[in-house]
């Protein structure tokens, strides 16, 4: 698999998957999408979405760019940890495991698929219901419109689509449980905003 250096992380693990096989340590990376849900550990605090959240309040209302047609691979923590364990689980086989290492090991995590539409009005209900805003209405604003209110990065969150497969854990065996996406954006306290 060649991943090319421009995206985030890859140099990183294009460095791990090099220095896998220079040094002859087996080495696996995870690449999960988009994560959902509230962290079960010590910070209990959502990723990526939180983030978004920031956004939306300094923003006044959830909003979306145009349609919000646009797509990203998703993930509960909770199934991220889950395919974690089973990687794990799978190496420790021995010579009865089917897990590829180093330049091989590479596996994408995902369970699903979320368009920025339908998460932008879950969350606009959830800040409604929550008593944030007057209304569960989401705006539509242009790319130009959200880098110059958030910036070149929230252009990027709002704008673009990042699908990826978890064909080759898939294979192995593995299978997400949780696909219950709306209860993973609406769910709360998991913002500090």
């Amino acid at each position: 698999m060649t991943l090319e250096e421009t995206h985030i992380s890859v140099g990183t693990d294009n460095f791990i998957r090099k220095l896998s096989v220079e040094r002859n340590v087996r080495t696996l990376i995870a690449a999960p999408p988009t994560i959902l849900g509230r962290g079960l550990g010590a910070g209990r605090t959502e990723t990526h979405q939180r983030t978004m959240y920031e956004m939306i309040i300094k923003n006044g209302a959830a909003f979306q760019a145009g349609v919000g047609a646009n797509v990203w691979s998703t993930i509960s923590i909770e199934d991220l940890g889950r395919a974690c364990v089973f990687l794990i689980e799978e190496a420790q086989k021995g010579d009865e495991s089917r897990v590829q290492f180093g330049q091989n090991g590479y596996y994408f995590i995902e369970a699903f698929e979320l368009s920025l539409a339908d998460r932008m009005k879950a969350i606009a209900e959830r800040l409604y219901k929550e008593g944030r805003f007057l209304t569960p209405d989401v705006q539509s604003k242009t790319i130009k419109e959200i880098r110059s209110d958030f910036g070149e990065f929230a252009s990027y969150l709002w704008g673009s689509s990042s699908r990826i497969r978890a064909d080759k854990l898939r294979a192995l065996g593995w299978k997400p449980q949780d696909k219950e996406w709306l209860r993973m954006v609406q769910e709360a306290p998991g913002c500090r905003c």
